[in-house]
């Protein structure tokens, strides 16, 4: 065969060859190369002859080649989603390393209306409100961190590009916290003065509000913005009607809170320049921590410690992280009454093991040491009332003489011995400690989902039949049928009968072991009066429990 046949020959061969190899071995050969993340596109180094072949590259060395080894040079489409669970007897945390940040904060011995462990993040499938993303100049870039450590107790992300680098890092404390650090580091070669803020989001829910009877709505317990300026807790009221600004100050931490739960962010390093609240429309809200961040130079780097807490707002768990993290629980202007009666109904808990019945024995507890007061007030009333005939003679006779109206009240009180004031004094110097009671019994996580007997299951919930409700609607009845009445004004005294009415619908929908307190309190003070009617002390009390006995 002369040359030009064989050229042709071989030239019929190649075509058949390049034929079969892209038609069969090709569509096999592709996928699986896709599948391990190779491209159709990518170059395929050629191994020279008469050249030895290098051994297979391991794992650690196509890295290297490939510059994962150089975050800065780090592809974030080859990265894919891992999680990492950190975990305790309190919480666990599930991270992802798509914003390197928690995906799931579940607290193991807390219950929801659903049955399952209270979630605390809560921002749904919208990235815009993960918590603990670092924002860069107010904005957010969906990040792929790479996962550089990872251990039982903690795990490490970084992730680099446009001349910045994030590493943060995570570590698991014993209670409701986490450790996190984070280090921003300039890659690049000019200064870097940028706007870094650091904090929590959460959805708004559309919900309707639960009513009573259809009339009445029960107290929301809404999620709401929180935060520490100035030394100041800051609360905004209605998330849905927020508006985007920014709280200049100290700030020492920032988060989110309802009720019961807390989940915040608190600095170590130093105090951040101020709080930026930031609604997102239609979705929710952003309470941000933003950062005392000053010029970081090329090739240097900007460290901050954080804690991150998780958790019920319980003055232990919080006082235990510090930072003020405690302060979040807001008893009013009678914090340094509510406190110590906190620490006297958990005291009260420890010999009795149910919240309702420590309920009970505190209120009693509070109620024999102001009997004394209460004693004097109802007293004052009764010489009141005993004057009011008097009283009113004089007003008649002196109505057109203000001047000596007033003089002859003021005698007749001088020689009767009557204070007109004594029968409001004591009330109002009971009144910080009863509103002192209502706030700890409001805000006491340890009422969350706890049960009292029967039907009570949650002493946290409102009275599911309104039987204490109703009771205490009989019992203000009868406590206003003993009052001393000292005025004589019909309208007056109408209305003293409605107000138990008035008072008992509003009872429907407020938690049951704070009605339980009210209703034993109620019932203690018609006791009270009836003893005072009928001049009896405790002492012929008990004479007549026992005598009846023998």
């Amino acid at each position: 065969m002369n040359s030009e046949l064989r050229g042709l020959a071989a030239i019929v061969a190649s075509v058949v060859v390049f034929v079969i190899w892209y038609s069969f071995v090709v569509p096999h050969f592709w996928p699986e190369m896709a599948k391990n993340g190779v491209q159709k596109d990518e170059v395929i180094n050629e191994v020279k002859p008469n050249t030895p072949q290098a051994p297979e590259a391991t794992a650690v060395d196509t890295k290297a080649e490939a510059g994962e080894d150089s975050p800065q040079e780090m592809d974030e489409s080859e990265v894919k989603e891992t999680e990492t669970v950190l975990e305790n007897d309190l919480i666990k945390v599930v991270f992802t390393n798509y914003g390197g940040r928690p995906a799931s904060w579940r607290l193991k011995q807390y219950e929801g209306e659903d049955g399952t462990n209270v979630e605390m993040v809560r921002q749904g499938l919208d990235p815009t409100l993960a918590p603990l993303e670092v924002r860069i100049d107010d904005t957010l870039k969906p990040r792929r961190y790479r996962v550089l450590e990872e251990g039982k107790d903690h795990v490490k992300y970084i992730w680099s590009s446009d001349g910045i680098e994030i590493e943060k890092t995570y570590t698991l404390g014993k209670g409701y916290d986490i450790a996190l650090e984070v280090v921003i580091r300039n890659k690049g070669n000019v200064e870097l003065s940028k706007k870094i803020t650091i904090g929590w989001g959460d959805i708004v829910k559309q919900e309707e509000p639960k009513k009573v009877l259809g009339i009445i709505s029960r107290p929301k317990d809404r999620n709401i913005p929180v935060y520490m300026v100035d030394g100041r807790l800051g609360k905004e009221k209605d998330p849905s009607r927020l508006k985007e600004r920014f709280l200049t100050g100290s700030v020492k931490w920032v988060g989110i809170e309802n009720r019961y739960f807390l989940s915040a962010i608190a600095l170590h390093t130093e105090e951040g320049d101020g709080v930026s609240i930031k609604p997102v429309e239609g979705k929710g809200f952003l309470s941000l921590l933003a950062l005392r961040s000053q010029p970081i130079p090329p090739g240097g780097e900007a460290r901050y410690s954080f804690t991150v807490y998780g958790g019920p707002k319980e003055i232990k768990s919080l006082k235990e992280v510090g930072l003020g993290l405690e302060r979040a629980i807001d008893y009013g202007w009678f914090g340094f009454i509510a406190v110590p009666i906190l620490h006297t109904l958990k005291f009260l808990y420890r010999f009795v093991h149910n919240w309702g019945i420590a309920i009970i024995l505190l209120t009693i507890l509070i109620k024999i040491l102001l009997h004394p007061i209460s004693k004097s007030s109802m007293r004052s009333m009764r010489e009141m009332q005993k004057l009011q005939p008097k009283i009113k003679e004089i007003r008649e006779r002196y109505k057109n003489d203000r001047d000596r109206l007033n003089l002859e009240l003021m005698q007749l009180f001088k020689t009767h011995k009557v204070n007109p004031m004594g029968g409001c004094l004591p009330m109002l110097l009971q009144l910080p400690i009863y509103i002192a009671l209502y706030r700890v019994l409001w805000n006491a996580i340890e009422l969350y989902r706890a049960p009292f007997f029967w039907f009570y299951k949650d002493l946290s919930q409102p009275d599911p039949y309104y039987i204490t409700p109703i009771l205490l609607g009989i019992f203000m009845v009868l406590q206003q049928i003993l009052t001393p009445q000292t005025s004589q004004d019909p309208a007056q005294q109408k209305m003293m009968y409605i107000m138990p009415i008035l008072f008992t619908v509003f009872l429907l929908v407020l938690p049951a072991g704070l009605v339980i307190y009210i209703l034993v309190n109620t019932l203690f003070s018609v006791v009270q009066q009836w003893m005072m009617r009928k001049e009896l002390g405790v002492k012929d009390i008990i004479k007549m429990a026992f005598g009846r006995r023998a």
